[in-house]
């Protein structure tokens, strides 16, 4: 549960501007991993940052979670 509080903070702590950049980054990295994987890390995101998780499948237009 500790990590994930970190996470969050350090999220809400970034600019909107960065923010953005994190999202997309991540969104690059788990493209092309398969379902189930990218399931996982956007349940695992969701739990630490809800808006996270939200702009990486708006990003990459997933349908899965």
């Amino acid at each position: 549960m500790m990590q994930s509080a970190q996470a969050r903070d350090f999220y809400r702590s970034l600019s909107e501007k960065e923010k953005t950049e994190l999202c997309k980054a991540i969104a690059e990295d788990i493209f092309f991993l398969e379902d189930s994987l990218q399931e996982k890390i956007l349940e695992a995101l969701h739990k630490a940052e809800p808006e996270l998780a939200e702009e990486i499948k708006k990003i990459n237009s997933f349908t899965i979670y």
